[in-house]
């Protein structure tokens, strides 16, 4: 299972001042994106007429079908859009569970966050127009079958998770009537799927979808419980099967839980068209009839299948495996597929071209050494390897997937300059004191050394970009950052146990990624860089910020996004000089009519504001001081939003 690592984010604002008569230049910083709840700004220019008699609810006009008759939501029987209106908004008809029917109008295009949420949907036809149905959306107490497009976006609530981002439990029966996108698999959960007829890529046999030509397994549907592969299909897509969202937990899980799988003569081939490695519950049987498969495809297949069935299946004849030396299994190609032994050293054999997914997991294991012929390195290949201290690197590998030695027990890591693509969280949660980074290593992969140990961090001038919680979660003593990085990724070096006094951002540094430093307490921080772009809560708990001889003032743009508000901390330091601070935000540029307003006293804080829901465009700040008991204001310093 991959590692994950689990952000405890704080939703912070951070803004530092300097009040003087000194120039004070603005660094840009960069927000993520916000979806807004759907349609709510346009709402209230709505041109729509709603009549409701007998339990019929009519809605006619332009606009947006609103919560207008939420009150009546037990009488609303059936609901008839008609023609004109472009969508329907956020929980426009959530909670109607005496629905009997709906008609929707081929002017629709939108359908907003949580729109049928909890209602009576005994079936339901959305328009091929529709682009655009929000998460949760037809999320119901009980599947129903839809005729809906097939080419649509999903969209969502910023504050919902990645694990809680799809538009249903699941459906009885989906038929399409737009073009199949497989990027959409997650959220056609349900009995069987029908393709458009002429779908230019994709046709259903029986509810399943395949290539146009039958030959390629697409998608398995998610309610099925006998998978059975049909005759004459040669190639499988891993996730045919193995489509899964990430629980609130990092894990993964598969939409598709089967009791059986039966794999015909004719499949060649298991395509790994996935990143991740998971496997199905332990209670699938298995039914393989092919003898064709490739290494690869047995490597993948094992993966795939629990620990009593891979068993079985490389005892077979039809894996077209050969064991050798001692308790390793390995393909004819060249893969080595599973190692229970427990020596606690191993040399790899020469025939061994690749080491497979998850392929050894043994607790014994102190040493590894590669041989030359060795060229790749699978995913979670000795994940959890925690006595493996040693590894003797070869001139021949070239890849290494992710987290191919995680959590294992690598005091020092010197990292195999031969290796021109590495995986994230690679060196996860070892307990290394030393990282030796070659100089041709460009870019230090997401995760790649999260929860180490490490003494004295030195990031050389050859690697451009540190990314995504490569140091996160660490126990650095010193960070060393030498001029020549461009980017410091999101949460590089959020939290941990650090005791650092200080830290240099060289001017080679363009951008410091959201929670980069997050909750790292370095001492004090030095930018050189003064037109740096700074994402949001980067900086937070950072004791002291220099920025050299330009004075600035750095923004984060976040928040934390309720039903129907957005609620914001402002975390400010000390200005010296000054009595307080005067914040102001606004919908207008003008801020003739400011949303918020908010003073504070000049002490290192924060202040909370709530906003609605469509939040602020525009903020400024001022700082004052006291004078004879008169506030004096300094100029107003907008802060540009990105």
């Amino acid at each position: 299972m991959k590692y994950f690592f689990k952000r405890a984010y704080i939703l912070v604002l951070i803004i530092t001042l300097v009040f003087g008569t000194i120039n004070i230049a603005s660094v840009n910083v960069k927000a993520d994106k916000y979806v807004p709840a759907l349609y709510a700004k346009d709402i209230n220019n709505n041109d729509i007429k709603y009549t409701f008699k007998d339990g019929t609810l009519i809605a006619e006009g332009k606009g947006y079908a609103d919560k207008s008759y939420s009150c009546r939501k037990k009488d609303i029987k059936k609901i008839v859009i008609k023609k004109g209106i472009k969508g329907i908004a956020d929980y426009a008809f959530s909670e109607c569970k005496n629905i009997k029917s709906i008609s929707i109008p081929s002017s629709l295009t939108d359908i907003g966050f949580c729109a049928f949420y909890n209602s009576n949907l005994p079936t339901l036809t959305l328009p091929k127009t529709v682009r655009r149905i929000g998460a949760w959306s037809l999320t119901t107490n009980k599947p129903f079958s839809i005729t809906m497009p097939g080419d649509f976006k999903l969209v969502w609530n910023d504050y919902l998770e990645e694990y809680e981002r799809y538009i249903s439990y699941g459906f009885k029966k989906i038929k399409l009537n737009s073009p199949y996108k497989p990027e959409n698999k997650t959220q056609f959960a349900s009995d069987s799927i029908y393709t458009m007829k002429n779908d230019p890529k994709y046709k259903s046999y029986k509810g399943t979808i395949y290539s146009k030509n039958g030959k390629t397994l697409v998608q398995v549907p998610a309610h099925t419980k006998h998978v059975k592969i049909r005759k004459g299909c040669t190639r499988v897509l891993e996730s045919s099967l193995l489509y899964f969202g990430t629980t609130e937990e990092d894990g993964n899980v598969t939409f598709l839980n089967p009791k059986t799988v039966y794999i015909p003569k004719t499949v060649k081939k298991i395509v790994n068209d996935i990143k991740e490695y998971v496997n199905f519950d332990s209670k699938v049987k298995w039914t393989i009839k092919t003898k064709k498969l490739n290494g690869r495809s047995i490597e993948l297949l094992c993966n795939i299948m629990s620990n009593s069935q891979r068993k079985k299946f490389l005892n077979s004849p039809n894996s077209r495996t050969i064991k050798k030396y001692n308790g390793m299994i390995i393909t004819r190609s060249g893969i080595l597929v599973r190692y229970t032994g427990k020596r606690k050293t191993l040399k790899l054999p020469s025939i061994v071209k690749r080491v497979g997914f998850n392929a050894v997991s043994s607790n014994k294991l102190k040493k590894l050494v590669l041989n030359k012929e060795l060229k790749s390195i699978g995913a979670a290949a000795f994940n959890g390897c925690n006595h493996l201290k040693t590894i003797v690197w070869n001139k021949k590998l070239k890849k290494v997937e992710d987290d191919a030695f995680s959590d294992c027990d690598f005091k020092t890591v010197k990292i195999t300059s031969s290796v021109r693509k590495w995986g994230s969280y690679v060196f996860a949660y070892n307990k290394s004191t030393k990282i030796i980074i070659p100089k041709k290593m460009k870019k230090i992969p997401a995760g790649m050394f999260i929860g180490n140990r490490v003494k004295n961090l030195v990031i050389p001038k050859t690697v451009h970009e540190i990314g995504n919680d490569s140091f996160a979660d660490a126990k650095n003593k010193t960070i060393t950052i030498k001029n020549g990085v461009r980017e410091i990724g999101r949460g590089a070096f959020f939290g941990g146990d650090y005791t650092i006094k200080k830290v240099v951002i060289p001017k080679s540094v363009k951008k410091i990624g959201g929670y980069a430093f997050n909750m790292s307490a370095i001492k004090k921080l030095i930018i050189k860089n003064t037109s740096i772009k700074i994402g949001e809560n980067a900086l937070y708990s950072v004791g002291l910020m220099d920025v050299g001889k330009d004075p600035a003032k750095y923004f984060t743009y976040t928040y934390l996004s309720s039903m129907g508000t957005r609620f914001y901390q402002i975390a400010f330091f000390k200005v010296k000089g000054a009595s307080g601070m005067e914040i102001e935000v606004s919908q207008k540029p003008n801020y003739s009519n400011p949303v918020v307003k908010k003073t504070v006293t000049n002490e290192t804080g924060y202040v909370e504001i709530e906003t609605p829901e469509e939040g602020f465009k525009y903020l400024r700040i001022r700082v004052y001081t006291i004078n004879k008991n008169k506030k004096i204001f300094g100029p107003w310093k907008k802060i540009s939003l990105l």
